[in-house]
């Protein structure tokens, strides 16, 4: 008589093993993906809104001879307390805030104020926070004279997108500066 074999029913512990390691890796190359999507959504605001602010700045200038005056100013709408330049993550110790005099002055070139990527993040460098755009209206900052528009896109060297006249990197931050002619 031929002897019956009884058949074990389940995975062996390999099998087990070599699903896990698979989702495992499934799971590593979807997380990467999203983050690099939602990184690049978020350039693609801030350029956007900075375009969006150039060409308002350009009518302003060709309406009235020169760019409005004022102190150096956060560009865009929805930053923490008003902040795009903080010592923290709420903004409450700013040094760089929206102001209403400048909005005002360019709401006849623009219906609404974008927003311009509002994250406010360490920039480690320094510990200091920053996030979207700004104007410079007077002075000199970095190597570039004002007037000028700043923006910051997450990522140590992500492509400005715009023809900057100069590029820094500070951090998880790529800062972008546009001399206004």
């Amino acid at each position: 008589m031929w002897a019956k074999h009884k058949q074990q029913k389940g995975f062996t512990i390999v099998e087990l093993l070599i699903v896990v390691v698979v989702i495992g890796i499934l799971a590593a190359i979807v997380t990467v993906a999203y983050t690099g999507i939602t990184q690049k959504a978020y350039n693609t605001k801030v350029v956007a809104g900075a375009n969006a602010y150039l060409k308002a700045f350009s009518l302003y200038k060709a309406a009235y001879g020169s760019y409005p005056p004022g102190p150096a100013s956060c560009l865009g709408a929805n930053y923490p307390n008003n902040a795009c330049w903080a010592a923290n993550a709420n903004g409450t110790s700013s040094s760089l805030t929206v102001n209403a005099t400048l909005d005002n002055s360019l709401s006849e070139f623009m219906s609404t104020k974008p927003d311009v990527g509002t994250e406010l993040i360490n920039i480690v460098i320094v510990n200091q926070f920053r996030a979207g755009a700004f104007y410079y209206a007077t002075g000199s900052a970095y190597a570039t004279s004002a007037p000028l528009i700043g923006y910051y896109l997450k990522g140590n060297g992500a492509d400005c997108s715009m023809n900057v006249s100069q590029q820094n990197n500070e951090g998880p931050w790529t800062q972008c500066l546009i001399a206004l002619p």
